[in-house]
């Protein structure tokens, strides 16, 4: 391969040409479920999911989706926070060659509308803060599939009901459908690489943001070309004790990529943060015993240097490897 300039600023252990597998984004998590099943996938406010179980959930709401009339094409609407349901939701729909489509939480229901016009959605994923607001978009627009998922499902107490929620008649409860699923049936959906699989909207300053559609192929090249980055360091750390601190939110690329995506090809255990508040993140990382990877953008680094509590919690031990930009 031609050398180009920017060649000689990679790290000693990073090639400049690679031969990435040519897989549908799910065969991440098979090869983590089949490697390590009893393995903790996510650790969301203590309680775990092993990326066993996570096989067996993406399984059933593969099949729920399926039940629902969702064909390969169709767009899947992704409304929330980092929560397991995200996570979920997302190998599901591409298990099936659906397409995710990322959504802010904090969008209004003014834009949530014209970018679920846009995109055509057929079925719309979101939590307990935005029921009220996906029904002030369903006043003007009709969205066949929608479900409701709450923040709280999913840290190991009892689960919600659509009641507790106030979901209406037209609304489907996420844990309602799973434990309904007695058969999950494994996706046999024929997906190329070259598939969509992902509409990310850019942030842009010229009037409603943009859709950008990435493949299968897009996704698991991206994915395994972070993985080259600090392999330096993360190839010498069982793997058993790796682990990936999830802080930037999955419905932005680059969270969705270095943090998600990466944590499934290296079998690392994601520690879910549906929100940065900076008391909490300090609270976690003196209660854990060590992370691997942490992903971040400088302003979260530098609230937590500067925070009254950093030094006693001597961050130079406690965090392995820091990924910015």
């Amino acid at each position: 391969m031609e050398e180009r300039i920017w060649h000689q600023h990679y790290d000693y252990n990073v090639l400049t040409e690679y031969r990435h597998p040519r897989i549908p984004v799910l065969e991440l998590l098979n090869i983590a479920a089949n490697s390590t099943p009893d393995k903790a996938a996510v650790s969301y406010f203590g309680n775990e999911i092993t990326f066993y179980e996570l096989k067996q959930n993406v399984n059933a709401m593969a099949t729920v989706f399926e039940d629902l009339g969702v064909k390969k094409g169709d767009r899947v609407g992704l409304h929330l926070p980092n929560m397991p349901e995200y996570i979920i939701s997302y190998y599901a729909a591409l298990s099936i060659g659906a397409i995710v489509v990322n959504f802010n939480p904090l969008y209004t229901a003014v834009e949530l509308t014209q970018l679920i016009e846009l995109t055509r959605i057929n079925t719309f994923i979101t939590f307990d803060t935005g029921v009220a607001t996906i029904n002030e978009v369903r006043k003007t627009l009709e969205i066949p599939n929608l479900i409701a998922a709450s923040i709280f499902d999913s840290m190991g107490g009892d689960k919600t009901t659509p009641e507790a929620m106030g979901l209406d008649g037209d609304w489907l409860h996420f844990h309602t459908l799973l434990s309904a699923c007695e058969k999950p049936r494994r996706p046999r959906i024929e997906i190329d690489p070259s598939d969509p699989a992902l509409i990310q909207f850019t942030g842009g300053t010229t009037g409603i943001p943009k859709g950008a559609v990435l493949t299968h192929s897009n996704i698991i090249s991206t994915t395994f070309s972070i993985v080259h980055w600090g392999a330096a360091i993360n190839q010498r750390i069982p793997v058993e004790k790796l682990s990936c601190l999830c802080v930037l939110p999955f419905f932005h690329v680059y969270g969705n990529i270095v943090c998600m995506n990466w944590s499934m090809i290296n079998a690392a255990t994601m520690i879910l943060v549906p929100r940065f508040e900076i008391d909490p993140i300090m609270d976690m990382l003196a209660g854990s015993e060590r992370i691997t990877f942490f992903p971040a953008v400088p302003t979260m680094i530098s609230a937590i240097i500067n925070h009254p509590k950093a030094a006693d919690i001597n961050l130079a031990k406690k965090v392995q490897l820091l990924n910015s930009g």
